[in-house]
């Protein structure tokens, strides 16, 4: 029977993983719907729909270049050029710290992936932030651009179906 190709996978599959996304369409997306009341996940995550009718998910996965950083409360903000957004790193620094390892947050101007929980301004946050469970550095100088036509791609192919 083999394993199917990814053209072979349902939405409701490949919705499991974390979406890649640009953070202006995530931001406006997200405002609008907190504004029609949010749908909260068993774990208490927001599910968020990109285009409405497509798949939800609750994790997103941005890259962008760190514009601040705050080391006292573990967080910084990525800017991936269609809007910024807060990242909440506590809970990579808590796992590298179980493993005797010291997180030092990403300097301004770097170059980063962020995998996490999409967390709706409220309650627990002023604004919109990204509860990060992956903070990655990339070096690679072409990424910026590979990024948003892999994200413009996945738009136009995948999340608007």
């Amino acid at each position: 029977m083999g394993t199917p190709s990814s053209a072979e996978l349902s939405l409701s599959q490949t919705a499991l993983a974390a979406a890649k996304v640009l953070v202006g369409p995530l931001a406006r997306r997200v405002s609008d719907k907190v504004g029609q009341g949010t749908r909260r996940t068993s774990s208490g995550g927001f599910a968020v729909d990109l285009v409405e009718g497509s798949f939800s998910f609750t994790r997103a996965w941005i890259q962008g270049v760190v514009v601040s950083s705050n080391s006292g409360v573990v967080s910084f903000v990525v800017d991936d050029g269609t809007g910024a957004l807060t990242v909440d790193a506590r809970a990579v620094a808590k796992q590298l710290l179980r493993k005797k390892v010291k997180f030092s947050p990403p300097r301004e101007g770097s170059y980063v992936q962020v995998i996490g929980a999409v967390v709706p301004p409220g309650e627990s946050v002023e604004k919109l932030t990204l509860k990060a469970h992956k903070v990655i550095a990339v070096d690679d100088p072409n990424r910026e651009a590979l990024w948003h036509a892999e994200t413009l791609q996945l738009y136009r192919e995948v999340y608007s179906v």
